[in-house]
């Protein structure tokens, strides 16, 4: 396996279901630190077991292995690869990067020059508990598909880099950062999550705006996200008091088609 800064090796497939499905069997074998790059995804998914559209040469798909991880590290670990993500894109971007921001909990977006969103990466981390404990994280990243390809595939709300800043990202580059950046967070961890929450908090479009809380069983609820507290659970102020959410799923006004 090539090896990448970071200490990580490179694992490359040409085409895989998914790299996250891939390391979840493979993960009692494989070394830590092993990245899966697969050039085509065939039943990717995302949060909630949603599909992620993935096809050759057209985005970069990639999942990291962490076999060692302390459970701080491991709760923050969505977080830290969010940063990981949107530094390696800023990096590239120059200027631009200033339409770049992070949609909790794991979701990356960029705003349009007509001041519309698209999501233009997703973030899946899962972990495994066994003879072997291991963490996979999963980042996939539209880079240069056409509007069309998004229109076709019925996913009005993505986008790729491309397609909203009109460039695209060295693909290489970009997956070797974002391991040196993920790396550098969870080490950063050891000392505690401060770190990492400020800088999150400072780029997550999703602080200061009316949201929409839709929890299994109970009617939608009507808030404003106003912090990520120190477990890392978003912190909504409805019209009676402060509510948490830790994963449920929490519309954006303004993002996503939720614009009411």
């Amino acid at each position: 396996m090539k090896q990448l800064r970071g200490g990580f090796s490179l694992l490359e497939l040409d085409t895989v279901d998914s790299t996250n499905e891939y390391l979840k069997r493979q993960g009692g074998q494989l070394p830590d630190k092993t990245v899966v790059l697969a050039h085509r995804q065939t039943a990717g998914k995302g949060r909630l077991g949603r599909s992620w559209q993935s096809e050759r040469g057209e985005s970069v798909t990639a999942s990291w292995l962490f076999c060692s991880l302390e459970p701080q590290q491991l709760q923050w670990l969505p977080l830290a690869a969010g940063m990981a993500l949107y530094q390696s894109l800023e990096g590239q971007l120059g200027q631009q990067a200033q339409r770049l921001f992070l949609k909790w909990p794991n979701d990356l977006v960029g705003r349009q020059a007509d001041g519309s969103f698209k999501k233009l990466a997703g973030i899946l981390c899962e972990s495994r508990c066994g003879e072997r404990s291991f963490a996979v994280c999963g980042i996939g990243v539209n880079l240069h598909q056409p509007t069309s390809f998004f229109e076709q595939a019925g996913l009005p709300d993505a986008g790729s880099v491309f397609q909203v800043f009109c460039c695209v990202p060295d693909a290489c580059g970009l997956l070797e950062e974002i391991g040196v950046h993920l790396q550098n967070w969870l080490l950063l961890l050891k000392a505690g999550p401060k770190p990492l929450l400020d800088a999150y908090s400072a780029r997550c479009i999703t602080l200061g705006r009316q949201v929409c809380i839709c929890r299994e069983g109970q009617m939608p609820i009507e808030a404003k996200a106003i912090r990520i507290d120190s477990d890392g659970q978003l912190v909504c102020l409805t019209q009676k008091e402060e509510v948490k959410v830790r994963a449920g799923e929490v519309s954006v006004r303004g993002l996503y088609g939720y614009v009411e």
